[in-house]
């Protein structure tokens, strides 16, 4: 996906909007369909400003029950691309991710999409709205959709010597 930036190139405080409705092809992410971008790009004169929102649903696994579930995220951005005959586009190592650059007069902002959605992912992704309740840990029984007959007693590990002195019904011995 790229933005035609000629009429913003002429001069330095030139502007235009870019809003569109596009699919994003991202290996590392599975989308719902297309992702939804409001933007402003600015002719910062040695850089382009790129500012606004995107929005986009994403299908995520939950890290509780496993199920897979349809996640809207909608990011702001705020990015900065440089020429690519620029100094700093030729940056090397770890700082390479860090520079955004265009050619010409296109504007490729994929890698841009891509960094800022995988930035607004949850580490760990819960479904129903963080209302679920996973798995039983005894027989892996969903328990959203179904309820299981496995005994729940609930007991904390440091308090399992109070309960054998409860259960012995006497006085506790030094011994």
């Amino acid at each position: 996906m790229y933005v035609r930036i000629k009429q913003i190139q002429q001069g330095a405080g030139a502007w235009m909007l870019y809003e569109v409705e596009d699919e994003l092809e991202c290996s590392d992410l599975k989308l719902d369909g297309p992702v939804d971008l409001k933007l402003k790009l600015t002719n910062a004169e040695t850089r382009i400003l790129v500012q606004g929102t995107a929005a986009a649903s994403v299908t995520m696994e939950c890290a509780r029950c496993s199920e897979e579930f349809h996640l809207p995220i909608e990011i702001e951005l705020e990015e900065n691309f440089v020429p690519i005959t620029s100094p700093e586009a030729e940056a090397t190592g770890i700082d390479a991710y860090e520079v955004l650059t265009y050619k010409e007069d296109r504007l490729y902002i994929d890698e841009m999409l891509r960094q800022n959605f995988l930035a607004a992912v949850p580490m760990q992704p819960i479904c129903r709205g963080g209302r679920c309740k996973g798995m039983c840990d005894q027989c892996g029984t969903n328990l959203n959709t179904d309820t299981c007959q496995c005994e729940k007693e609930e007991i904390d590990p440091r308090w399992v010597a109070l309960k054998e002195i409860k259960n012995r019904g006497s006085k506790p011995s030094l011994n």
